[in-house]
């Protein structure tokens, strides 16, 4: 009777211990397996494409070329390799595309599950309760628009990944000295500001304006200046050259101001004509032009960034330095 008791004792404890066994390890409970320990990030920033990630690294669980999952909810969403990580930002590049659907749900300021290294653990079959949405159908079903054996051949993390672009950055601001035609005076420096934007892919929209004094004009004797302004509006298309250089064909719209608060008005002798005096109006006015125009402007790259400006148009001869951002 002792035995049949013992036994009896022995074979409910071994099932219950057995049962706990199965169940810390998940099989057989009706929520499926467990998932592994994940960091929980924020995002920050998607690029236009989608293909780029700038998220939180507050757990400091991945560093620069490890490749991360990342997982919303129970399901994943993307592979990507870490290609920066400083001061707890990273940023991520897509290799491969597990659901479309989650992908596109990502936005910034979302937060997300990270999974560094191995992520085999999704390709275990879970119960039939969920096999309709079995990773691996998922796969299948949905393009995979990345090979996750790519890797990132530079250490810069781009959000303009558009490979057609001359110029990678929208932005182009400049200051340069330029000249501009005076009549009988011959040409009149400006410093002139420019300030550029890549609309499409290199093609650039400008607005430049330039202002400066031609000194003893229109008075005969030197005594009255003449302020000229020059305002432009030019249409660029970018085209590579060699040495690291750039050729901007252009076509545009200028207008040139003049303007003498001196011309025309008769001096404490009244020694002048009538005829002297409009004169140096009708001066002030010949200054005056404004009309369609074309020419090209070259950049060549000093250093990252930053670039010497030449122009030579039928508005304006100019030279000076400019900054790409």
């Amino acid at each position: 009777m002792r035995l049949l008791l013992f036994l009896t004792t022995f074979f409910i404890c071994s099932s219950i211990l057995a049962q706990n066994i199965v169940n810390d390890l998940g099989v057989g409970s009706a929520g499926g397996p467990v998932l592994p320990d994940m960091a929980t990030e924020t995002i920050n920033r998607i690029s236009g494409s989608k293909k780029i990630f700038i998220i939180t690294n507050n757990s400091q669980t991945f560093a620069k070329g490890d490749f991360v999952t990342l997982v919303k909810g129970t399901k994943r969403a993307l592979r990507a390799v870490v290609a920066k990580n400083e001061n707890g930002i990273a940023g991520i590049k897509i290799l491969k595309i597990y659901s479309l659907a989650l992908w596109n749900s990502l936005n910034a300021g979302g937060e997300i599950q990270v999974l560094r290294g191995d992520d085999s653990f999704f390709n275990i079959p879970v119960t039939s309760a969920e096999s309709g949405n079995i990773p691996g159908e998922l796969i299948k079903a949905e393009t995979n628009l990345f090979d996750e054996t790519t890797v990132l051949e530079d250490d810069s993390l781009s959000f303009d990944e558009n490979s057609k672009r001359i110029l990678k950055n929208d932005n182009l601001v400049s200051l340069s000295l330029g000249f501009v035609d005076a009549g009988s005076e011959g040409r009149a420096s400006l410093p002139t500001g420019a300030w550029s934007f890549q609309v499409e892919d290199n093609i650039f929209l400008e607005a430049a304006y330039g202002q400066g004094i031609l000194k003893g004009y229109p008075s005969l004797d030197g005594d009255i200046d003449t302020k000229i302004t020059n305002f432009m509006i030019k249409a660029k298309y970018a085209i590579r050259a060699p040495f690291d250089a750039y050729i901007l064909p252009y076509i545009g719209y200028q207008l040139v101001g003049a303007s003498s608060p001196g011309a025309g008005e008769q001096d404490e002798a009244n020694s002048r004509s009538e005829a002297e005096l409009q004169q140096e109006l009708d001066d002030v006015d010949a200054l005056k032009k404004s009309g369609p125009v074309f020419g090209v402007t070259a950049l060549k790259r000093l250093v990252p960034g930053w670039f010497v400006r030449a122009d030579l148009g039928s508005d304006v001869l100019a030279i000076g330095f400019g900054l790409e951002f």
